[in-house]
C-alpha cells in the first residue's frame, strides 16, 4: 500500500509539472504571437528603426547568392568577417524560404519569448515547485526588457539569452552534448555572450558545486 501511495504521488507531480508547462508554453505562444504581430506593423509603418536590420538583410541577401563575405555598402568590411554571428548561416535557409523582412521580425520575437521556457525548467528544479516556477516564468513574460528586445531593429544577439539558459539548464542535468549545442548557438549569435559565459563560469566556480 505504500508503494502504491508513492507512486501516486510522482504520477501527481508530473501531472502537474506537465500541465504548468504546457499552459505556459500556451501562454507564450500566444504572447509571441500577438507581440509578432505588434512588431511587424510598427515596422510596416516605418516606427522601428531600419539601419541595423538593412545590413542583417543584406548579409542573408549575399549569402543566399553565395557571397556571404562580400563587403557592403553599409559598414565598410563585411559582417561576418567583424562579428561571431554565424547563426545567421542557420537563419539563411529559413530567409530562402519566406524572404521577408516580416520573417525576421517574427523570427525575434519568438526566439525572444521562447527564453521563458528554459528559465521555467531551471527555476522548477531549482525551486522544486512547479507553481512557483510557472510564476517566475510569466513574470518574466510581462517584463518590459522582452518587449524591448523583439521591438527592437532585428539583432541576431536576441538569441543570446535563450541559448545561454539552454545551456545552463543542460549543464545543472550534467547534459554536456545539450551544453555545447547551447554554447556554441550563444557565441554564433554574438562574441558578446562570452562574457556571459565568463561571469556564469565565475559564479558557478564560487559555490560548492562549481568547485566540486
Amino acid at each position: 500500500m505504500k508503494f502504491r501511495k508513492k507512486d501516486d504521488r510522482r504520477l501527481a507531480g508530473l501531472s502537474e509539472e506537465r500541465f504548468y508547462f504546457v499552459l505556459l508554453s500556451m501562454v507564450a505562444a500566444v504572447m509571441a504571437t500577438v507581440v509578432s504581430v505588434f512588431v511587424v506593423d510598427l515596422n510596416r509603418n516605418f516606427l522601428i528603426s531600419a539601419s541595423d536590420t538593412s545590413i542583417f538583410h543584406n548579409t542573408l541577401v549575399n549569402l543566399m547568392h553565395g557571397h556571404g563575405f562580400r563587403v557592403t555598402a553599409y559598414s565598410g568590411p563585411n559582417l561576418l568577417g567583424q562579428h561571431c554571428m554565424f547563426v545567421l548561416l542557420l537563419i539563411a535557409p529559413v530567409y530562402a524560404l519566406l524572404p521577408s523582412v516580416d520573417m525576421l521580425f517574427t523570427l525575434q520575437v519568438w526566439v525572444v519569448y521562447g527564453a521563458v521556457i528554459p528559465l521555467y525548467l531551471i527555476a522548477e528544479e531549482t525551486l522544486r515547485r512547479s507553481s512557483t516556477a510557472f510564476f517566475v516564468a510569466i513574470m518574466a513574460l510581462a517584463s518590459p526588457l522582452l518587449l524591448q528586445m523583439s521591438a527592437a531593429p532585428f539583432h541576431p544577439e536576441s538569441g543570446i539569452l535563450a541559448s545561454v539558459l539552454w545551456s545552463y539548464f543542460f549543464y545543472r542535468r550534467n547534459h554536456i552534448a545539450g551544453f555545447w549545442f547551447g554554447f556554441g548557438l550563444a557565441v554564433s549569435c554574438a562574441e558578446h555572450a562570452g562574457l556571459i559565459y565568463a561571469a556564469l563560469g565565475l559564479a558557478l566556480f564560487c559555490t560548492d558545486d562549481g568547485l566540486a
